[in-house]
């Protein structure tokens, strides 16, 4: 995957925005399959029409052996590489040139290589050559030079908490320990504070922490004394030490905590502000009915008095009472059927007669 990239890389760099071509694009997929023999004999056919991605190929083919005729071929394919103008090579035809692999070594030659690809913003390139400024391979020291690499590597964000990019945090810190001026003290502080907070365990980096915890002890930086944040203090407080294996442990577990803390509180408040639209939608629809209740309570009242006013019953009460029901909706009630009387009349014998009266007949027995 990685061979990958930086073949995507050089071909977008080589070829700007054309197409990589169909040989290019067959021995980048033969070595992302690991076919390395027949990556190597399709860009041993390719040399002759002096391809670039063929004699880079070559070149990191025979490099990875790791065997001294390996390393001198690997050197004479990645120097033609870079003579056509792959970055690539020109960083490792530099690096080569300063470790003496495959060539013997040449201090002038590396530089010149790698500024060629450092200028061309080659990430590797532009540490080995503040390495080389630093005096990392022999040459002499050139600390200013050394810190303007580093600082390129710094500033490049996608970099931000690679290897490289804390190896040059902690240069830029140990050339910048003993600055006269406060805002170099402060960029040292904060260099080895970058180190330090580094969650990468790899074979540099560790060296890097101890160094950093020597400088500690001699009492040279205040780095490894905490960064004074909240959290910092927090772990302190339960007696991790900041140089300790446990305290970046620590620091992560609190990172993380607040963090489903925060996840927690959003949560909430979506919650909350989902309850809120609810409760103002109830809240209307309560007034509505409210308002709707008291509308028909209006026209309950004046159904009332019109069946009041228009009551047919010759007694209050029934008329009351049958306007009340029409208020609420139900019919009157039915006014009841005349009651039969009865009635006696006593005939001329002086016997008694029962009478009753129906509908104006009169019924007698």
């Amino acid at each position: 995957m990685i061979l990958m990239k930086i073949f995507i890389a050089f071909s977008m760099t080589f070829f700007g925005a054309i197409v990589l071509a169909q040989s290019g694009s067959q021995i980048i997929s033969l070595m992302n399959a690991g076919e390395f023999e027949a990556a190597r004999k399709m860009s041993l056919s390719l040399i002759k029409n002096n391809d670039p991605i063929a004699f880079y190929t070559l070149g990191h083919l025979d490099y990875r052996k790791k065997t001294p005729e390996g390393d001198k071929s690997a050197f004479q394919y990645l120097l033609q590489a870079a003579k056509l103008d792959v970055v690539f090579a020109m960083n490792r035809v530099g690096f080569m040139y300063l470790n003496g692999i495959g060539v013997d070594k040449d201090l002038h030659e590396g530089e010149i290589w790698l500024t060629k690809a450092s200028d061309r913003g080659e990430e590797y390139a532009i540490y080995n050559l503040g390495l080389h400024f630093y005096g990392q391979y022999g040459g002499e020291q050139k600390p200013q030079l050394a810190l303007d690499q580093f600082l390129k590597i710094i500033n490049r964000k996608e970099l931000e908490q690679t290897e490289d990019w804390t190896m040059s945090a902690f240069y830029i810190g140990i050339l910048t320990l003993n600055s006269n001026e406060q805002r170099g003290k402060e960029l040292s502080e904060s260099a080895f504070s970058e180190v330090l907070k580094s969650k990468l365990s790899t074979q540099r980096i560790n060296w890097a922490k101890r160094e950093i915890a020597v400088l500690v002890e001699k009492n040279l930086t205040k780095a490894g004394k905490g960064d004074g944040s909240d959290d910092d203090k927090l772990c302190q407080g339960f007696g991790f030490q900041v140089l300790s294996v446990e305290y970046p442990q620590c620091r992560l577990k609190v990172e993380l905590a607040k963090r489903e803390a925060n996840d927690r509180q959003r949560i909430f408040e979506l919650a909350k502000r989902q309850y809120d639209d609810e409760m103002a939608r109830y809240e209307q629809q309560k007034a509505e009915i409210a308002r709707a209740r008291e509308r028909r309570q209006s026209e309950a009242m004046l159904k009332f008095g019109l069946a009041l006013m228009g009551g047919a019953s010759p007694r209050a009460t029934e008329n009351f009472a049958n306007a009340g029901r029409q208020m609420f909706g139900i019919p009157p009630v039915e006014p009841p059927r005349p009651k039969i009387e009865n009635f006696t009349i006593i005939n001329r014998g002086g016997q008694s007669v029962n009478c009753t009266v129906a509908n104006n007949i009169i019924n007698c027995f």
